[in-house]
């Protein structure tokens, strides 16, 4: 059995960011060693005995290597995952980078070898049992320790604020409900919305609409939103068939933080107790109409986001969902678990390419980084990006271990 996770990601995103708590909380309670590195920083070393090797997300050339070295080793891996990739929208340039062969080909082995495929719904969880030996799902969370103890008071001032935290693939689910959100922002002059992360350029201008940009570290986005002090949090999702599959986040961060939230009509937010904790719509109530019920009905907003932390804080905080996890890595397999694999492993990762398979496996993770950053951050951003990545001109520190 495994006394340490070795979770594996290609870059430190919110999804990391999150398993990263739950890991250390973990550590804390429990006793269970744990590390997180990014593919690129992958040692042989790495994998020492007792190791449970943990992969988040990754289906790109290099996470593929990786996984192709485990199987042949006959060493058990995790998969998580925590969104429906295989429906993601085709007119989207992210939709099209998955759906590519290449991607789809690598995405099917790793979830088919995977011991196990974890999903973070049960939907998901559905969707991968014909396509994996074996799958589990594990809760989402909300680590309380990112706000205050006791729910704060709402600001006392003139009129509401109104927030979306979002991010530039996110930007098709709030303009399917803008017209609407911006006409009660015209009958109401008291209103304000924010919307954080979202594409600008496709936002219209209004004198009460604010923009901020995009915050890739999870806590420091965390603690910008608090600082808001949003009386209302909407959370849209649009039609791409995938969206049924994603968690509840906006729910668990909107009760977290005392966010009176507007929910969209749909699985990930089934649990949400419309009138009580939360408004749902987007069905038989309009988007305006749930905003409006929140300007015109007296005490509404402090009766839902009380309910609402409640809830949040008995059904999904972390200490609540944590021995779910914790029983999962009592049981999971270890790299040693049959004598001699763990050493097998580390010679097989240890293995030099040649200089020219080495040139190709750059070129092809490079290219599909580069396209999937492109979809969550936006042309000017990822330009950005390669042009300090020129500049510095790093080279990977693992490229010459993992054999695709």
């Amino acid at each position: 059995m495994a006394d340490r996770v070795l979770l594996i990601s290609e870059a430190p995103i919110a999804t990391v960011q999150l398993l990263e708590r739950i890991l250390q909380h973990l550590e804390h309670t429990t006793g269970l060693s744990t590390q997180s590195r990014l593919l690129s920083e992958l040692t042989p070393d790495d994998f020492s005995d007792g190791t449970y090797p943990l992969l988040v997300r990754s289906c790109s050339p290099l996470a593929h290597s990786l996984v192709s070295a485990l199987v042949r080793t006959g060493t058990p891996y995790g998969f998580y995952i925590d969104d429906n990739f295989w429906l993601l929208d085709p007119n989207t340039p992210l939709g099209r980078h998955y759906a590519a062969w290449p991607t789809r080909r690598r995405l099917d082995a790793i979830v088919r070898d995977a011991k196990p495929a974890i999903a973070a719904t049960p939907l998901l969880r559905d969707w991968l049992a014909p396509r994996a030996h074996a799958v589990q799902q594990l809760d989402s969370f909300f680590d309380f320790t990112l706000v205050e103890r006791e729910l704060i008071a709402r600001p006392d001032r003139v009129g509401l604020r109104v927030g979306f935290a979002a991010s530039a693939s996110r930007g098709k689910d709030l303009a399917a409900v803008l017209d609407e959100l911006l006409g009660v922002l015209d009958e109401y002059p008291e209103l304000e919305l924010e919307i954080i992360g979202a594409d600008s350029d496709a936002l219209p201008e209004h004198n009460r609409v604010t923009t901020f940009p995009y915050l890739s570290s999870y806590a420091e986005y965390l603690a910008f939103q608090r600082s808001r002090a949003w009386d209302i949090g909407i959370a849209p999702l649009g039609s791409a068939a995938s969206n049924q599959y994603k968690t509840d986040n906006k729910y668990r961060e909107y009760a977290a933080l005392g966010i009176a939230g507007i929910y969209q009509q749909s699985a990930p937010y089934a649990a949400v107790r419309d009138g009580d904790t939360g408004l749902v719509a987007g069905g038989d109530r309009t988007w305006g109409d749930a905003l409006r019920w929140y300007c015109t009905e007296p005490g509404l907003i402090d009766a839902v986001r009380e309910a609402a932390r409640r809830d949040a804080q008995q059904r999904i905080s972390l200490e609540a969902v944590a021995p779910q996890w914790e029983a999962f890595f009592a049981a999971a397999p270890s790299v040693s678990d049959q004598p001699g694999r763990a050493e097998l492993l580390r010679r097989e990762l240890a293995r030099p390419l040649s200089a020219r398979a080495r040139r190709a496996q750059h070129i092809r993770l490079l290219w599909e980084f580069g396209l999937t950053h492109l979809a969550e951050r936006g042309l000017w951003r990822t330009l950005g990006s390669t042009a300090r990545y020129l500049l510095r001109r790093r080279p990977l520190k693992q490229q010459h271990t993992l054999q695709d």
